[in-house]
């Protein structure tokens, strides 16, 4: 099932205050929060730059704030140092000697797609969806003046403030989450 089922199934949306486009917008931000919190990592042949000064070009999926190293070797598996450098007002990656492989290979952090996640990162990133969704929805209804029927009493303010703590639970669960799939990296 898409991420936006699962979400749309937990935030019980009935009056379709959020469109899909908003849904999916929510997901791509906690997609992008994901990869900035725990790192989505895959490995990738770097080409050359300029072999000569061991400078190599950054993977074109690379994004400043969210990609970093995790490691980088050479076609023997050796670790390689590294650090970045500048030539030519372009970021490029600077290694040390290639252990005469002619290969440089990187594992990074980039921003997944929703096809590129497992379906525990899945779970972990629906919470934050989900919390973006019902900051939404308890913004909306802070601001109208609909009032919330029960059979007791007309309530103009208890719908937003349901929504803020549904929207806060999924907060927290994100970030437990988050801390036990940093805790399990080390």
């Amino acid at each position: 099932m898409a991420l936006i089922d699962d979400v749309k199934g937990i935030i019980q949306d009935d009056s379709k205050r959020l469109s899909d486009a908003e849904i999916t917008n929510n997901i791509n931000v906690a997609i992008s929060a994901f990869a900035k919190d725990v790192g989505v990592f895959k490995i990738a042949e770097l080409t050359a730059y300029n072999e000569n000064l061991l400078l190599w070009n950054l993977p074109t999926d690379w994004i400043e704030g969210i990609s970093f190293i995790k490691q980088l070797f050479d076609n023997d598996g050796n670790r390689l140092e590294w650090d970045f450098s500048y030539y030519g007002g372009t970021k490029y990656i600077l290694t040390s000697d290639i252990y005469n492989s002619g290969k440089v290979y990187i594992e990074y952090a980039y921003l997944p797609t929703e096809t590129n996640l497992t379906a525990t990162q899945k779970g972990i990133i629906l919470h934050y969806a989900c919390y973006l969704c019902l900051m939404a929805l308890a913004a909306y209804y802070a601001q109208t003046i609909d009032p919330v029927l029960s059979p007791d009493v007309v309530s103009y303010g208890s719908r937003a403030d349901t929504y803020i703590k549904l929207a806060t639970e999924h907060l927290n669960t994100y970030k437990d989450k988050v801390r036990q799939v940093r805790y399990i990296k080390l």
